[in-house]
C-alpha cells in the first residue's frame, strides 16, 4: 500500500522536479533573473529596488525551487546591496519570504502537487485558490 501510493504522488511529482531544474538552469545561463531584476528597477525606480528585487523573485520562483533560484539571486542580491551600500540582508530576506511562500504554496511545485494528489484535489482549483 505504501509502495503504491508514493509510486502515484512520486510519478506525478517527477516530471515537474526534472522540468523545473531544466528551466532553472536555462534561466541562469540565459540571464533570465538579472534581467528580470533589471527590468523591474527600472520600472518601480532606485528608491524601491528592494520591492523590484522581491517582485521578480516572486516571478523567477514559480518555475524553479527555492534553493535554485536563491544561488541564481545571490550575486545580484549582492550587486544590488554595494551599489545602494546598504546590507544584503535587507534584500536577501524578502527575497527569501517570497521565494519559500511561492515554493509552499503555487502550483508547479513539488509540495502543493504532492498534497493535491495526496487529498485528490484539483490541481486547477488549488492554483486559483492557493
Amino acid at each position: 500500500v505504501m509502495i503504491a501510493g508514493m509510486g502515484g504522488v512520486l510519478g506525478s511529482v517527477t516530471i515537474i522536479i526534472g522540468l523545473g531544474a531544466m528551466l532553472g538552469r536555462m534561466i541562469e545561463h540565459s540571464g533570465g533573473a538579472e534581467s528580470l531584476a533589471n527590468y523591474f528597477s527600472r520600472k518601480l525606480g532606485d528608491k524601491r529596488t528592494i520591492a523590484a528585487l522581491t517582485l521578480a523573485a516572486f516571478f523567477l520562483g514559480i518555475p524553479v525551487f527555492f534553493d535554485v533560484g536563491f544561488i541564481i539571486l545571490a550575486p545580484i542580491i549582492y550587486g544590488f546591496a554595494k551599489v545602494a551600500k546598504i546590507s544584503p540582508l535587507k534584500f536577501g530576506l524578502p527575497v527569501a519570504g517570497i521565494m519559500l511562500t511561492v515554493h509552499v504554496a503555487v502550483p508547479p511545485h513539488p509540495g502543493p502537487v504532492a498534497a493535491a494528489g495526496l487529498l485528490h484535489a484539483d490541481i486547477g482549483w488549488l492554483t486559483i485558490i492557493g
